[in-house]
């Protein structure tokens, strides 16, 4: 018997949905070398942010080298290798499109752990399913065609870095998140200029707008069933 229309069909939308999961771009996010605690844990805040297409649970070796990573990201389907490190005066971070580059380096001035932000928030916001899916990059002063090579090159790495979306199919239950990069250009004492890149991670929400504070605290919390009664007082 001839197989149904139906069935060529679901078989072909699979294997086009595995197709697209393939050519999805992955990481591994890996400190190298003796690095502090707090490098330890922003590791895995940046883990965090690349999730779900990263490996969340990769375990490093004190002898590990890039060369050990590298080499097998390319049966896993690996495109891109972020890597922390430290020197003697700074925290420095290496991201690598695998397997032969380009490699962008940075130098680290600071960061702020996401549960640092948490601890001085009245109401933390705890993240669960919005890991399910990629966030959104978005871009500040990054584009136009006078900019810099190495801002033109910086913006399409970190632009492959993340799933690209299509406006007509994207569904907004899946935009949970956003990871903006915003590039700035400093001077220092000297009148040497610099470029800052500011990397930053957030969690979109949905709020009620045009009502009273009360009924926007009965809206946050679980509405009780009123049914029963014949006056609300």
């Amino acid at each position: 018997m001839g197989r149904s229309k139906q069935q060529s069909r679901r078989d072909r939308a699979a294997a086009e949905a595995q197709q697209a999961n393939e050519q999805m771009p992955r990481s591994f996010v890996v400190r190298l070398g003796k690095v502090p605690k707090q490098v330890k844990h922003l590791t895995q805040e940046l883990r965090r942010v690349m999730l779900p297409l990263t490996a969340a649970n990769l375990k490093e070796r004190k002898n590990n080298s890039v060369r050990d990573f590298a080499a097998v990201a390319g049966p896993l389907g690996v495109s891109h290798l972020l890597v922390f490190g430290i020197t003697d005066t700074h925290t420095t971070l290496r991201v690598a499109h695998m397997p032969r580059g380009p490699t962008l380096h940075f130098q680290m001035d600071g960061y702020t752990l996401g549960r640092d932000i948490a601890a001085r928030s009245k109401t933390p916001y705890g993240a669960s399913v919005e890991m399910l899916h990629p966030p959104l990059l978005v871009m500040s002063n990054m584009a136009g065609a006078d900019a810099p090579r190495q801002v033109q090159l910086s913006a399409q790495m970190f632009q492959n870095m993340f799933p690209s979306i299509s406006v007509e199919s994207c569904e907004l239950s899946k935009c949970r998140r956003v990871v903006l990069l915003h590039r700035e250009v400093t001077q220092d004492e000297d009148g040497k200029s610099a470029e800052v890149y500011q990397l930053r991670h957030y969690a979109i929400t949905v709020a009620h707008t045009g009502l009273a504070r009360g009924v926007r605290k009965i809206m946050k919390g679980k509405i009780p069933d009123l049914s029963k009664f014949d006056d609300i007082a």
